[in-house]
């Protein structure tokens, strides 16, 4: 069974599921098989990102948490849109319209059925590495997402507010006993003495750093339409999210 990745911001707006998809596509393109899931189901969208946005999905996320499916059927292959193998990125969506999210927001859902969820499609996939693409903020579903990886990576923004909520999410990593933290820092405007940040972020926070993401302006008018680092791989954001997915895939390894 392969490895766990939760990628968790304690704020919104932090890029966590552009950053997500791109890590997943710099995982699989060094040969990795990689699934994702969308357990943002309050403000999905990861989707979009792998050009699944006006396609019609049968069944997502949503569905087998409410037991209207098994975990068989809301697996998208992405690959080919990435010009990747087939397998090489499995998707798992959640489904973005008003009555979906309304509807799991009223009804709740059994958050157990999330383990069983990743136990079994790490397994049935074969995957190298699952990363979660998580809500942001502390809520039962997101503290199970956390609970149950190998790894748990956490993103900021230069901002005093991600700075103090990161900090609370570090040390509920720590109570729950989470193996392995890692921080990335997004969106790093060229401004900032990355060196300078990266020390004062490991100073603080006591954990590896395995990325200083700069602002990228192209990221930015790409719009979530694409995976940056499959359209644009030489871009500075680019190669520091490769370097980034490369850390993990190397200092994650699951021994089950």
């Amino acid at each position: 069974m392969g490895s766990v990745i939760a990628i968790h911001s304690f704020r919104g707006g932090t890029g966590k599921s552009n950053l997500t998809a791109n890590l997943a596509y710099c995982c699989a393109s060094t040969g990795a098989h990689v699934g994702v899931v969308d357990t943002d189901i309050q403000s999905p969208g990861i989707h979009v990102l792998f050009g699944l946005g006006n396609s019609p999905m049968k069944y997502c996320l949503n569905d087998y948490l409410k037991g209207e499916c098994t975990i068989n059927d809301p697996i998208y292959d992405v690959s080919s849109k990435l010009s990747l193998p087939p397998k090489s990125i499995n998707l798992i969506p959640s489904r973005l319209n008003a009555q979906a999210i309304v509807g799991m927001l009223k009804e709740g859902f059994d958050v157990q059925k999330l383990s069983t969820a990743v136990t079994d499609l790490a397994k049935k996939l074969e995957l190298d590495v699952l990363l979660i693409d998580t809500h942001p903020g502390i809520e039962e579903d997101t503290l199970l997402s956390i609970a149950m990886s190998d790894a748990l990576v956490v993103i900021l923004r230069p901002d005093e507010q991600d700075y103090l909520g990161t900090a609370v999410t570090f040390e509920i990593a720590k109570r729950m006993e989470v193996p392995k933290t890692f921080l990335v820092a997004n969106r790093v405007p060229s401004e900032l003495d990355s060196d300078y940040f990266r020390t004062k972020l490991e100073e603080t926070y006591k954990v590896p750093i395995i990325g200083i993401l700069p602002f990228s302006y192209g990221l930015m008018m790409a719009q979530s339409k694409e995976i940056y680092c499959f359209t644009s791989p030489k871009d500075p954001f680019s190669l520091a999210t490769r370097t980034a997915a490369e850390y993990i895939l190397k200092n994650t390894k699951c021994t089950n």
